[in-house]
């Protein structure tokens, strides 16, 4: 794999994950030029930061070598290859702009105390929802 390919997967990992150039090098440490040459091709990318930037995306680092196309948009992945949403919509691959949305802002959020306080949040706004629906 040439440090091309290689800088094209990290992009499109990066795209994926919502994060800037910015975002990223400041989790690594580093400089958004540098990212911007590891991005290009332009620098060779040591082993260690590779794995450095696996974790930053939180992923198995195996996916940097993987031939398999990433897909550049899930949201419209899902809308062109979702299933029949059911009543409560679990389960099913439909997603709605807005879910995009929320989905990018909560993998902006670095503590996993945070993000488990929102979700809980959610699923409580949800039981009330669902409470006021049955004395209506």
């Amino acid at each position: 794999m040439t440090n091309e390919q290689l800088g094209t997967r990290i992009k499109q990992i990066r795209t994926l994950k919502g994060l800037t150039q910015s975002e990223l090098a400041k989790k690594l440490g580093i400089t958004y030029q540098q990212i911007q040459k590891y991005e290009k091709g332009l620098a060779d990318i040591k082993i260690e930061r590779l794995s450095q930037v696996a974790d930053a995306f939180a992923v198995n680092p195996a996916i940097f070598f993987d031939s398999a196309p990433l897909c550049e948009n899930p949201g419209e992945y899902a809308l062109q290859h979702r299933s029949a949403p059911n009543n409560n919509n679990e389960g099913a691959l439909f997603v709605t702009k807005e879910e995009q949305f929320l989905l990018k802002l909560l993998r902006k959020i670095n503590s996993r105390k945070i993000r488990t306080s929102i979700i809980k949040l959610l699923r409580g706004s949800i039981e009330l929802s669902k409470q006021k629906e049955i004395k209506s």
